[in-house]
């Protein structure tokens, strides 16, 4: 029995980290066209797409295949809201399970199933000399806006934001990663938490619903209005924030062993 990975064929770049670590963790990796319900190998994909809804029916169902196929579900229930527009019910009978990564989104359904989404070591590259008090690597809403400005306006120095080498240069060059929900639902956001990890980033946060499996020596969390100062604090003094972090996610709950853990 293998663990494989699949992704879609249309190219998400905010899932290529999901791929990457699963790799890392010496997971094999293919498409959703390779999922073959005959066999005794377990699947995962994420995200769910057009293309995934077009191949479930030749999936079958659990009682009806021998392969174990897995929906781990990475998203927001605010921007999908998978449990209310009926769709979540629609898709579960073809899968063994639905994992999800944010604990208290897990305990909104019964046959959620939580997985702590791990790091690993080899993601992240070594740290740079310091050039940006702070990075984020997101989409600017109208909700962050306002405290990006701030940072901004206080004198603190941003990394651009983008992907693949200028990103990674951005990471190693921060003293700080800094996380404002986009929408209003306070969510622990794993893949953003476990690239933090991999780069030993002090984590400054809004409060979370719940940030397991994380503890307030691992992840910053302050009030939204607090949160400029904050970053400004942690980004001129000298922490542990981000060794913890790292320990946490890269070592203690790594990739591999919550996957296997969740299996």
């Amino acid at each position: 029995m293998s663990i494989v990975f699949t992704k879609t064929r249309y190219h998400y770049e905010p899932y290529a980290d999901l791929f990457r670590l699963a790799a890392l963790a010496g997971f094999r990796v293919a498409t959703i066209d390779d999922i073959d319900p005959d066999s005794d190998d377990t699947y995962i994909l994420s995200p769910m797409n057009g293309e995934v809804q077009e191949l479930m029916p030749k999936w079958r169902t659990p009682a009806d295949r021998r392969a174990t196929i897995i929906w781990w579900f990475l998203e927001r229930f605010d921007t999908t809201p998978m449990l209310t527009d009926g769709s979540y019910e629609r898709f579960r009978p073809h899968f063994d399970k639905v994992w999800i990564s944010d604990r208290w989104m897990a305990a909104q359904h019964p046959t959620l199933q939580h997985i702590i989404l791990g790091s690993h070591a080899e993601f992240g590259g070594d740290c740079l000399p310091i050039e940006y008090d702070y990075t984020h690597q997101s989409y600017v809403s109208a909700r962050r806006a306002p405290v990006y400005k701030r940072l901004h306006d206080m004198g603190l120095r941003e990394a651009p934001s983008g992907w693949g080498d200028a990103r990674e240069d951005a990471l190693r060059k921060s003293a700080t990663m800094v996380h404002v929900q986009q929408y209003d639902l306070p969510l622990y956001t794993p893949l953003r938490f476990a690239i933090a990890a991999a780069y030993a980033l002090p984590l400054v946060c809004e409060q979370l619903h719940d940030p397991f499996p994380l503890s307030p020596e691992e992840l910053i969390q302050v009030p939204l209005t607090q949160l400029p100062e904050k970053v400004r604090e942690i980004a001129n003094n000298p922490s542990t924030f981000g060794e913890r972090l790292y320990e946490a996610l890269c070592l203690k709950h790594s990739f591999r062993t919550e996957v296997e853990n969740a299996l």
